[in-house]
C-alpha cells in the first residue's frame, strides 16, 4: 500500500511503473480476499488464558479465526481492548472441539462460527456472580444485606404470627348478639368462652361487663382493641426502617465509590477505563443493591400493616355492633310500672 501511494510521487519512475506499483497492490488485495474468503492457515502468536503469550497455528476462515496450541487446545482467537495480541478462547463445547481439531488435522470439515463475532462471549465475561457483585460492592453492602436478611426474618415472623391469630365468624357474633338481646348472660358467657382470638378475648371481657354502664364497657372493649394493636403491630416499624434506611446505604455506598473513582482519576488519569470500574462498580452495586432492599420491605411493610389494620377494624366493628345491639336491647325492655298510692 505503501509503495503504491508513493509511486505517483517519485520523478524516477515511468508511468508504466507507476501503473505495476499500484496494480501489485490490487493483486496483493485480491490474493488476501481469496485467502480470507476461502479459508488460510499460518503459525502465529495469541495469549492463552493463563496471560502467557503462546505459539500457535492460526486458521483464518472469513471474518472467524481459530487456534491450534500445541497442548492440543482448540479455540477462538479474538482480539481484546489493551491487548496487542489476539486472545485465545478455548471451546468449552466438546462437540465443537472436535470439529475444530479436526479441521487443522484435515483441512476440511465443519466450522465453529460465531454469529456474533466473539461479542457474545465478551458480554458473559462481564456477567457477575452474586458473590462477585457483593464483593465489587464494597464494605456497604454489608450493612445492606445484614438488613435484608433482618426484614426479611421479621416479615416471615410476622405473617406467621398474622396467620395463626383465629378469626371469629360472622355467624358466632350474630349468635351472641341474640342471645343477649335474650338477656341470657350465662349462655352468652358460654358462647363467647369459646370463641378464639382477640376478637373472643374482647367479646369474654365485654359480657363480663354487660351490666355495667355503657361508657364503662366501651372503655373495657377499647382498653383490648389497643392491647391487640400494640401486639400486632410490634417489629412492623423495623421493616419499615429497612425500607427507609436501604436506600440511603446504598447512596452512602454512591458517594463512597466515587470518591475512589476521584482518587484513581487523579492518580492515573482517565486513559483507562479499567483502572477506573471498581470505584464505579462500587458506586452503582449499592445503589442497586439498595433499592432490591428497599422495595420488596416496602411492599412486606404494606402487606403485613394492611393485614393489621383489617384485623383492628373487625374488631371495631365488633365492639361498635355489641354496643349498639345492647343499648337497642335496653330500650326495648318494658319499663316497670311506677306505685301509686301511699302505704297503708
Amino acid at each position: 500500500i505503501e509503495t503504491a501511494r508513493e509511486a505517483p510521487e517519485r520523478p524516477d519512475l515511468t508511468p508504466a511503473q507507476v501503473f505495476e506499483a499500484q496494480l501489485a497492490m490490487v493483486d496483493a488485495s485480491l490474493d488476501r480476499l481469496d485467502a480470507v474468503l476461502g479459508g488460510e492457515r499460518f503459525e502465529g502468536k495469541a495469549v492463552g488464558e493463563s496471560g502467557v503469550i503462546q505459539d500457535v497455528e492460526v486458521a483464518v476462515v472469513g471474518p472467524i479465526a481459530l487456534y491450534h496450541a500445541p497442548g492440543g487446545a482448540v479455540g477462538i482467537a479474538e482480539q481484546r481492548l489493551g491487548s496487542l495480541e489476539p486472545n485465545m478462547r478455548t471451546l468449552d463445547d466438546p462437540e465443537m472441539a472436535r470439529a475444530a481439531e479436526a479441521l487443522f488435522t484435515t483441512g476440511t470439515g465443519p466450522m465453529p462460527f460465531d454469529p456474533t463475532l466473539g461479542n457474545a462471549a465478551k458480554i458473559e465475561q462481564t456477567e457477575d456472580t452474586v458473590l462477585q457483585q457483593i464483593r465489587k460492592g464494597g464494605p456497604v453492602m454489608w450493612p445492606i444485606l445484614i438488613l435484608a436478611g433482618s426484614a426479611l426474618l421479621v416479615a416471615l415472623y410476622k405473617w406467621y404470627q398474622l396467620a395463626r391469630v383465629p378469626m371469629v365468624s360472622r355467624r358466632k357474633i350474630a349468635a351472641l348478639l341474640k342471645i343477649l338481646q335474650r338477656s341470657d348472660t350465662k349462655a352468652a358467657a358460654k358462647l363467647a368462652g369459646e370463641m378464639r382470638g382477640p376478637t373472643g378475648a374482647m367479646l369474654q371481657l365485654a359480657v363480663e361487663h354487660v351490666r355495667e354502664p355503657r361508657e364503662l364497657l366501651e372503655e373495657v372493649m377499647f382498653e383490648k382493641i389497643l392491647e391487640t394493636r400494640l401486639k400486632l403491630q410490634s417489629l412492623l416499624s423495623f421493616i419499615a426502617l429497612a425500607a427507609s434506611a436501604a436506600p440511603l446505604l446504598g447512596l452512602l455506598g454512591t458517594v463512597t465509590g466515587m470518591i475512589n473513582t476521584f482518587k484513581l482519576i487523579t492518580v492515573f488519569g482517565t486513559g483507562d477505563a479499567r483502572t477506573l470500574s471498581s470505584g464505579i462498580s462500587e458506586a452503582l452495586l449499592t445503589t442497586q443493591y439498595g433499592l432490591i432492599v428497599a422495595i420488596p420491605s416496602l411492599l412486606l411493610y404494606a402487606f403485613l400493616s394492611r393485614r393489621v389494620r383489617r384485623m383492628l377494624d373487625g374488631m371495631v366493628k365488633t365492639a361498635v355492633s355489641f354496643v349498639n345491639r345492647l343499648a337497642l336491647s335496653d330500650r326495648e325492655e318494658p319499663a316497670l310500672p311506677e306505685a301509686v298510692g301511699e302505704a297503708g
